[in-house]
Order: structure tokens, then sequence, then C-alpha cells
């Protein structure tokens, strides 16, 4: 039996019909200026300012990190795995890069918010794969990814081996997320590296940092390598 199609475009609300406009600012003010519908899902524009401020500066950190790693160009396609609000792509906005923003199919329903910023994006469920075609990745970020599958009972191990098939050989993988097992232990062990390793790759990432909820989030980065099972290196 067939599944009944449902639309996956969302309307704007009748108000701004009879405002003759979406009142988006035009592009590329519009990354950053807050969407009038913002307000269907109760965020004020001074939560979106800030999170787009917090995510410029994690970006900023990150290039840093990558500076001496990556070659110019190298990163093309990423993946951010839990967009929120699409922040982290909209913090790129100077980069030569594509970004597919994924928002969780159970978290509040933000893919709005990312179209209106004039980014692309859909809803996943990270229990389940991935589909990829036609693309593959050079980066992939995942921001609170494993608790959230930790609390909903689904395999960190999946999930990083769905992430090894998604990225490019020599891609990179930036994982931040509560300091858990999740960080402590998954990672690392599906690497083939001791935990000695992974602190030593956390410490070189700089990696404590308090967000604006005052919870420490800790983040790995790892590099793909060829032809290894689990192929991912700690720098």
């Amino acid at each position: 039996m067939g599944v009944t199609m449902e639309a996956c475009i969302t309307t704007y609300p009748e108000q701004m019909h009879r405002d003759e406009g979406s009142g988006l600012a035009p592009w590329p003010a519009r990354l950053t200026t807050p969407p009038p519908r913002l307000a269907d899902l109760y965020v004020t524009a001074d939560t979106f300012e800030k999170d787009t401020e917090m995510w410029q500066q994690r970006v900023d950190n990150y290039w840093k990190l990558f500076r001496p790693k990556v070659k110019q160009d190298s990163i093309r396609n990423i993946m951010d795995m839990k967009a929120n609000f699409g922040s982290f792509a909209a913090a790129l906005k100077e980069k030569d890069v594509w970004v597919m923003n994924v928002v969780p199919h159970d978290g509040p329903r933000t893919l709005k918010i990312i179209y209106d910023r004039g980014l692309i994006g859909s809803t996943h469920d990270w229990c389940e794969a991935f589909s990829t075609y036609p693309r593959t990745y050079d980066l992939l970020h995942a921001w609170t990814v494993f608790s959230d599958l930790d609390k909903r009972g689904c395999s960190a191990e999946d999930l990083l081996l769905e992430m090894d098939r998604i990225l490019r050989p020599t891609g990179f993988i930036i994982v931040r997320d509560k300091p858990c097992h999740c960080i402590h232990q998954e990672v690392p062990q599906r690497a083939s590296l001791g935990s000695s390793d992974c602190r030593g790759c956390r410490a070189q990432s700089g990696i404590r940092e308090r967000d604006d909820t005052r919870n420490l989030e800790e983040t790995v980065a790892a590099r793909r390598r060829l032809h290894i099972i689990f192929p991912f290196k700690f720098f």
C-alpha cells in the first residue's frame, strides 16, 4: 500500500498575506536579520540575534583550529546535523561553501526560519539513515546529536557508521556535546583510539566552553583517513 503524501512547503500566516509581503530583509541581510516567523515559535528577536552571535564566535574558533590542517577550498560541502535556526550556516557566509541544514524531526519546527534566512535544509531522524544522493560531505557538524540519541536509546555506533558513510575521504567531523560518554567514550572508542588520545585531541581543540545556558559543552574534531575501518584521526 502506498503512503499518502503530505505538503512539505510551509505557508505564510494570513497576516503576512494581508500585509502583502513576507517582511524578509533583502539578501544578504536576511541571513542575520530576525525573520517575522520567529513569532510562530515564540522566539524573540533578541534570542535569535544572540544565537547568531554565539555561532559566529564558535565557527571562527573552528576555522582557527582547521587552518593548519586544511588546504584552501578543501571544505566545500558541509552538513549541520542539528541546525536549530541555521546560525552555524549563516556564520559561514564569507566562506565558499554549501551547507545542508538538518532539523530533528521531533524538535522545534525551525526549518521555516532556515528557509527565511535564505538557506536550504530538511528534517531527519538520526536514528535512521540519511538519504545523501547525490552528495557526500567534507565536514559534518554534530551539535548535541549524540546526547539526543542517547535519550532516545538509539545507537551512537550506528550514527558514527552513518557519518563515516556520508563523509568524503579525508573529510572532517566536529562533535560538540555535553561532557558525557557521547564525547568521552563512544567517539574515541569507535575510532579505535584510547581515552588518553581523546583527552589530547580535546586539549588541542580548545574545547571547554560555556554556552549561554551555563551548560558545559566539549568539542571533538576528527579527520577521516583512507582505507581504515572507523577511519577517524583526532587532532
